[in-house]
C-alpha cells in the first residue's frame, strides 16, 4: 500500500480514483500544514500552529500620570529644581547660576542654597549671614526680562520662590515653604514642617545617607544595601505619613551620590504602588557653571507659570532626563548638553480589555520597560497580558538614545478580575495576512485584522483582544451555525475528503484481501 504525506494529499490526490489505486492516508490534513505548505487556507479556519487553548486573562486597572496630558497642546518645560551658589557652598553668584541656566534653556529654576532662602531672583540682600563674600542677585530689570523670556523668543523662565535644602539631617529639598530648619532638626521633623506649611519637598540623594552611592565590587555592593528592606522602609515610612512629600532624586550630580539610586526607587515603588506615587527627580544639584545642564525634568503643562509647574511636580506630569547614567549607559558615558537627549512625545494608555502602554518619543535607539527593578521588554508598546507573572504593582519606561535617558513616571498596576479567552487564530493564517479579499470587508489593520464575508459565510464577531493576539472563529450559513469539527484546524471540506479518503481506502483494502482470501481457497 502507497502512503502519501499531507503535501501530496494537498496537491494532487483528493480524487476517488486514487482510493481504487490503493492509497491510504495518514490522517486527516491539517490547516496549519497548508498554511505552512503556501496553500490558501479558507476564511474562517483555523491555523494549528497560530491555535491557542481557550484560557483566561487578566484585566488591569492602569494609573496614568500623564494622563491628564494633551500632548498636542501641552509644551514640555526643561527644570532644574537644586541648584547652589555661593550663598552656601556653590562657586558662582546666584546672577551667575541664573544666566546659565537661562542660557542652557532652563524653563523652571529653583536656587536651593543650604538653610537658607532664596525668595525672588533680584533680592538685594546677601541672606546668609555665615557667608564671608557678598552675593549678587539679578537687577530687577533684568529678572523681569527673563521672566517675560527676553532674548528667548518670549519663552520666559519660572524662578521657585522660597525655596531650599534642608541640610540639617538627611537633605531634603522644601518648595514655597518659608522655613529655615535648626541644628538637631531630623528628617521627619523637616517634611513634617514643609507640609504643615503649605509646601512640597522631595528627597535628596538618598544613597550618600544610606551608603548605596558606593561602587565597590562593580555596584554590587550599593546595590545590595538599595535593596536591603530596614533601609527601603526608612523612606516608606515617610512616604506613607506624608503626602506633601512627593517624590526622590534618581538622578544627581551627574549620577555621583545616587549609583544605586534608581534601585531604591524600585524598591520602594513595590512597596508603594499603585496606592502611593512616588515621583523620580533628576537634578543637577550644580554648584558650578560647568556642571550645569546634565540632569533635569522635563514638566509637561499648558503653560508655564508657578501653579502649574506646582501640579506638575504633584501629579507626577513629568519625566526625568539625564545625561549621565552609571549603570544603564556605563561609567564613562557623559551625554552633550547642548543637544537634544531623549525625549517622550507620547504615551497611550488602554486598560481594562486592551492592557497596553504605548509609548512614542525623540532622539532614542530603545525603549525599554521596566518591572520590579528589571528591564523586561522593548518596544514602543507593552502589553501587560504578556507579563502577567511578573506585573504586580507598577511599570516604569525609559528611552535610551545617543545623548542620554530618559525616565517616565512609575504606572500604577491593579487587577480588576479575570476574562475568559476563547480559543483563537492569528491574523497571519487569514488571506494576505488578513487584509480584504473579494467579497469581504476588514475591520481592523495589520496583524490580526479579521475579515468580515459579505457573502452568506458568516464569520461571527470575534473576540479579539489586540492585534497578535489569538481568537476564535465560528464559522456558519445564514441561518445556522456549525458545531465545532473537533479536529483542531481542519476545516469543513478537507474533513469531508479525508473520510472519504479512509472509507474508499477501507473499501478498497477489504476487496483485495477477499480476492486473496478466495485464491487461497
Amino acid at each position: 500500500m502507497r502512503l502519501f504525506t499531507h503535501q501530496q494529499f494537498r496537491t494532487g490526490a483528493r480524487s476517488v480514483g486514487a482510493a481504487a489505486m490503493g492509497i491510504a492516508f495518514i490522517g486527516v490534513p491539517s490547516a496549519a500544514y497548508a498554511a505552512e505548505a503556501g496553500t490558501p487556507v479558507a476564511l474562517g479556519t483555523l491555523n494549528t500552529a497560530s491555535t491557542q487553548a481557550a484560557h483566561t486573562e487578566l484585566d488591569f486597572a492602569i494609573n496614568n500620570p500623564y494622563a491628564a496630558v494633551d500632548w498636542a497642546k501641552y509644551g514640555q518645560y526643561k527644570a532644574d529644581f537644586h541648584s547652589h551658589s555661593n550663598e552656601s557652598d556653590g562657586s558662582p553668584e546666584p546672577k551667575d547660576q541664573i544666566e546659565e541656566h537661562y542660557k542652557l534653556g532652563f524653563d523652571v529654576m529653583a536656587l536651593t542654597d543650604h538653610n537658607m532662602l532664596s525668595s525672588t531672583m533680584d533680592r538685594t540682600d546677601d541672606s546668609n549671614p555665615n557667608n564671608a563674600v557678598d552675593s549678587q542677585y539679578l537687577t530687577p530689570e533684568r529678572a523681569l526680562q527673563i521672566k517675560n523670556g527676553v532674548g528667548r523668543n518670549g519663552r520666559g523662565m519660572t524662578y521657585i520662590p522660597y525655596a531650599t535644602e534642608q541640610s540639617r539631617a538627611d537633605h531634603l529639598n522644601t518648595f514655597w515653604v518659608d522655613y529655615q530648619n535648626q541644628p538637631g532638626a531630623t528628617l521627619e521633623e523637616n517634611v513634617a514642617m514643609a507640609e504643615r506649611l503649605g509646601g512640597i519637598s522631595h528627597i535628596n540623594h538618598p544613597g550618600r545617607y544610606t551608603g548605596a552611592d558606593t561602587m565597590a565590587n562593580g555596584g554590587a555592593d550599593g546595590a545590595a544595601i538599595a535593596r536591603d528592606p530596614a533601609v527601603v522602609k526608612k523612606y516608606t515610612d515617610l512616604f506613607d505619613r506624608y503626602n506633601s512629600l512627593v517624590g526622590m532624586e534618581i538622578i544627581n550630580k551627574k549620577d555621583g551620590d545616587s549609583y544605586s539610586d534608581r534601585i531604591m526607587w524600585d524598591e520602594i515603588l513595590k512597596k508603594e504602588m499603585p496606592k502611593r506615587p512616588v515621583w523620580g527627580f533628576s537634578n543637577d544639584d550644580t554648584h558650578s557653571i560647568a556642571d550645569t545642564g546634565y540632569s533635569y525634568n522635563m514638566m509637561l503643562m499648558p503653560t508655564n507659570n508657578e501653579q502649574e509647574v506646582r501640579k506638575a511636580m504633584v501629579s507626577g506630569s513629568f519625566y526625568a532626563v539625564a545625561l549621565v547614567a552609571k549603570r544603564e549607559l556605563g561609567n564613562a558615558f557623559q551625554g552633550n548638553r547642548l543637544i537634544p537627549a531623549p525625549s517622550i512625545t507620547a504615551v497611550v494608555v488602554k486598560d481594562g480589555s486592551d492592557d497596553s502602554i504605548t509609548v512614542e518619543g525623540k532622539n532614542y535607539s530603545k525603549i525599554q520597560w521596566n518591572i520590579d527593578g528589571k528591564v523586561v521588554a522593548e518596544g514602543n508598546t507593552l502589553d501587560l497580558n504578556n507579563y502577567e507573572s511578573v506585573v504586580h504593582n507598577y511599570v516604569r519606561v525609559q528611552l535610551i538614545g545617543e545623548n542620554g535617558i530618559a525616565f517616565s513616571q512609575p504606572f500604577g498596576i491593579s487587577v480588576l478580575g479575570k476574562r475568559s479567552v476563547a480559543p483563537a487564530v492569528d491574523g497571519s493564517s487569514l488571506p494576505n495576512g488578513g487584509a480584504a479579499v473579494p467579497g469581504t470587508t476588514t475591520k481592523g489593520a495589520g496583524t490580526g485584522a479579521q475579515a468580515q464575508p459579505t457573502n452568506n459565510v458568516k464569520v461571527a464577531p470575534v473576540a479579539q483582544k489586540k492585534p497578535g493576539k489569538l481568537a476564535q472563529p465560528r464559522v456558519g450559513t445564514d441561518n445556522d451555525t456549525l458545531p465545532q469539527t473537533g479536529i483542531s484546524g481542519a476545516p469543513l471540506a478537507e474533513l469531508g475528503w479525508g473520510m472519504l479518503s479512509l472509507i474508499t481506502g477501507a473499501v478498497l483494502v477489504y476487496r483485495v484481501r477477499s480476492r486473496a482470501a478466495a485464491r487461497d481457497v
